[in-house]
This record gives C-alpha cells, sequence and structure tokens, in this order.
C-alpha cells in the first residue's frame, strides 16, 4: 500500500495529474469497501494535497469532498485526527487575489468556489457532532475557526465583492476586530449617510447567532475607526446598539418594542429588516413581523 501511495505521488510530480486523480480515487473506495477508513481517508488527503499544490483545483476539491462525504456518511467521530485533516486541506487550497472588477457573481472564480464547498461541508460536519469522547475536540471552538477561515479566505481574496458572505462567517468566528475591519473598508466606499446601516448589520448578523459579546466589541472597534464616529449616533445607530442589550437579555418584548420604535429606521435597508425577522424567528420562535405590535405601549413609553 505504502509503495502505491508512493507511485501516485510520484506519478503527480511528472505531471500524470488525470491518471493520479483517477487512481487516487479508486484506492480510496477500494480501501473503504474494505473497511479500512483511517487508510481511504488519508489517500483522499495525500491525493487532494498533491493536486492543490499543482493548481489541479478541482482534481484537489473532489478528492476532498470524497473525503468529507466519508466524515458525514460514516459518522466519523470529531477527534483530532479527523479535523487536522481538514486543516491541512484548508492550507493547501490556493488564495489567489481576484480584482473585484473583473468579478462576475454569477460565476466565482474556481478556487474560491472550492474552498467554498470544502470549508462549508466541513463546518456541516462539525456542528452537527458532539462530544462524546475524551480525546474528541470542543466542537464550538473548531467550528468558529473553520468560520473564520472561510470568512478571512474571502476577505483577503475577493475583499469587499463577497462581504455578504464574509459577515455571516465572521459573525460566528469570534474575531470581532477584524470583522470591524472589513465593514469599515465597505463603508469607505458607500454614502457617509449609510455608514451606520453597515455597521447596524454587522451588530444583527452577530445576534442572530446569539454572538452578544463580539456584538458589542465589534461596534466598539467600527466606531473607533471611523473618521466621524457620530456617523453612527444615528436612530439606526442607537437600534443597534440596544438590540444587544435586548439580545443579551434573552427579552423578547424588548426587542420587539425597540423595532417598532425604529421602525422607519429599519425601512431604510431591507437587509436590516429580514435580519431582524430572523432574530426573532431564531431566538424567540414565531415568524410575526417584530415591528408589527405594541403600538400603543410603545407610544406610551416613548412620550
Amino acid at each position: 500500500m505504502e509503495r502505491m501511495r508512493a507511485r501516485l505521488s510520484d506519478q503527480v510530480s511528472e505531471g500524470g495529474y488525470y491518471e493520479a486523480h483517477e487512481s487516487y480515487k479508486t484506492l480510496f473506495h477500494r480501501l473503504r469497501n474494505k473497511k479500512k477508513g483511517e487508510e481511504a481517508m488519508d489517500v483522499a488527503l495525500e491525493g487532494a494535497k498533491a493536486m492543490l499544490r499543482h493548481g489541479h483545483v478541482r482534481c484537489g476539491e473532489e478528492l476532498a469532498m470524497l473525503m468529507l462525504e466519508y466524515y458525514a456518511r460514516d459518522e466519523v467521530d470529531a477527534g483530532r485526527k479527523s479535523v487536522e485533516r481538514v486543516d491541512e486541506v484548508l492550507d493547501a487550497l490556493p488564495r489567489q487575489t481576484v480584482d473585484e472588477q473583473a468579478l462576475k457573481m454569477d460565476a466565482l472564480p474556481t478556487h474560491v468556489d472550492a474552498a467554498l464547498k470544502v470549508s462549508n461541508a466541513a463546518i456541516k460536519w462539525i456542528e452537527g457532532k458532539e462530544q462524546k469522547e475524551e480525546g474528541d475536540v470542543e466542537r464550538d471552538q473548531v467550528a468558529a475557526k473553520w468560520h473564520h477561515w472561510i470568512a478571512k479566505f474571502l476577505w483577503e481574496t475577493l475583499g469587499t465583492a463577497l462581504l455578504a458572505e464574509a459577515s455571516a462567517h465572521y459573525a460566528r468566528a469570534h474575531a470581532p476586530e477584524e470583522f470591524a475591519a472589513a465593514l469599515l473598508e465597505l463603508a469607505k466606499k458607500g454614502k457617509k449617510e449609510d455608514v451606520d446601516v453597515v455597521g447596524v448589520k454587522g451588530i444583527l448578523e452577530m445576534l442572530l447567532v446569539n454572538n452578544c459579546d463580539d456584538a458589542e466589541q465589534m461596534r466598539i472597534k467600527f466606531v473607533e475607526g471611523l473618521e466621524d464616529p457620530t456617523l453612527m449616533e444615528t436612530q439606526l445607530g442607537l437600534f443597534g446598539k440596544f438590540s444587544i442589550t435586548a439580545i443579551k437579555r434573552k427579552s423578547k418584548e424588548l426587542f420587539r418594542m425597540l423595532c417598532q420604535k425604529y421602525e422607519q429606521d429599519i425601512k431604510r435597508d431591507k437587509g436590516i429588516k429580514t435580519l431582524c425577522n430572523r432574530i426573532v424567528q431564531a431566538h424567540f420562535g414565531g415568524g410575526d413581523n417584530p415591528m408589527g405590535m405594541l403600538g400603543g405601549l410603545m407610544k406610551a413609553m416613548m412620550s
């Protein structure tokens, strides 16, 4: 077996990429059918890294996905070795910067598309696991690490072009300063009157996943990074600030009241309204409009 794997490695080095790719897949399936799961996963890993090193991204992606599909189907435990294999694949993925002006949103660059597929599959696997044995990794820490990897990858390769996608991962990555820096770059490209929209969207993304402490840290760093901090001292900016308190307190009533008080400000951006609805659904259940209740009570309290 070791000699065969060595021959495959030599084949890749000599330029026989297609033949080696097919042979890696065949060997993986053969080992899996023989119930040699560890060896099968190692073969897929070796092949993925070899293909990625030589610029054959789709071939590397396919072998990495074989490994991750095996993880999911065979309920591979979240042990350190399993996590390390994923880390090795992610480290091997190319990181070429893409010109935002040349980017076609309906066709992501191959290396970006491959990175998203592999990393999202890895996160889906780890988030579905429970720590069963003493040697298992801490699931939430690993998930946060991989969310951070995707967010940073998208930011470094595409800048603000896919920041909406990156934001959903930054919200889960426990990297509030990096997230604030990315949002500040986005804010610089827009209108001054929309700076608060950028900041509040970031806050709400983090509140959606109950990341309240990081949301507060991100808000502070975002405000500190503005040339004019008063741009976040708007009604919408206040809504974002107070919303952190509401979610931290797990107060459905307070969040709904805030949504109604600042309803006109929230309506400035469809994305903010959508995030408010998703927060209510995620934290409190029910799909009713958070701005459609408690009108009389709010008027009485705010008058």
